[in-house]
């Protein structure tokens, strides 16, 4: 899906050596990066440009590796920054005023004038998960270490239905993705390395809690029984084709000013 700034595809009236950084918490070959890959190098063509210069940072599922990685981004000069979560965007924008910075997407929207992307509504998705959902006992998976999952949940917290309880699981490392007691209701607050992990949190929970509600669809994807499982969110591959779009407008000469300001992810529910 494509807004119609993505549909003018690369001419040759392009910058020198354009160079695109992509700075991520997980691993490198995810479903969202191979999607923003395939639109910047494919459809706008970037691959076929000689000069062309594209590389990720990975962090490797560890954030404290996160930052370094921003650094090492930005002591290559780019044309660009491109951010997989808004950790990886306020890393960057430590190091940076002034490289244009786009946030393929992310809990949160930064405030800097280089900086814009997408948001996934981390917070109005997790209340809406909250009170739609009919369990009374509802365990909460979240990333302790990951500021903005830490707000999330805090704000979820606060705002509890009567009649209702939060069980907080605290996973910070993929490692410890593994068996859970029986639940009555199970969701997930998004980042980054939770993404790049949905099939392993749905094995933990897969057929072991009465009702179950997601961020993204990649989650219900992975599991066997999906009678219980329902999808509330954001469609990440396709806001990463969107950020590609930002990032080819960028390398043909716009600067941040002139694109849009944060918006919200792609919308998607089942």
């Amino acid at each position: 899906m494509r807004n119609e700034h993505d549909k003018s595809k690369m001419h040759k009236a392009t910058v020198v050596a354009p160079v695109v950084r992509l700075v991520t918490p997980t691993l490198r070959n995810t479903k969202s990066i191979a999607a923003f890959e395939d639109e910047l190098l494919n459809y706008f063509g970037w691959q076929n440009v000689a000069d062309f210069d594209y590389d990720v940072y990975s962090a490797r599922n560890n954030n404290g590796r996160l930052k370094a990685q921003a650094k090492n981004a930005f002591d290559d000069s780019p044309t660009v920054i491109v951010t997989c979560g808004s950790q990886a965007t306020l890393f960057a924008m430590g190091f940076t005023t002034t490289i244009p910075i786009i946030q393929a997407a992310g809990g949160q929207a930064p405030s800097a004038p280089n900086v814009t992307g997408f948001t996934i509504n981390a917070e109005s998705t997790a209340l809406d998960h909250l009170n739609t959902m009919t369990a009374t006992a509802i365990t909460v998976l979240y990333d302790d270490t990951n500021p903005p999952s830490v707000a999330v949940f805090n704000k979820l917290n606060a705002n509890v239905p009567m009649g209702k309880t939060l069980k907080p699981l605290k996973i910070s490392d993929p490692k410890k993705f593994g068996p859970q007691p029986a639940m009555d209701g199970f969701m997930v607050i998004p980042n980054a390395m939770y993404y790049s992990h949905s099939a392993a949190i749905a094995a933990m929970v897969d057929g072991n809690a009465n009702e179950i509600y997601y961020p993204e669809r990649e989650y219900k994807n992975a599991h066997r029984k999906k009678n219980n499982v329902s999808v509330h969110g954001h469609h990440i591959q396709n806001t990463f084709r969107q950020a590609a779009g930002y990032v080819n407008r960028i390398l043909l000469g716009a600067t941040i000013a002139q694109l849009p300001s944060f918006d919200n992810a792609v919308n998607d529910g089942d």
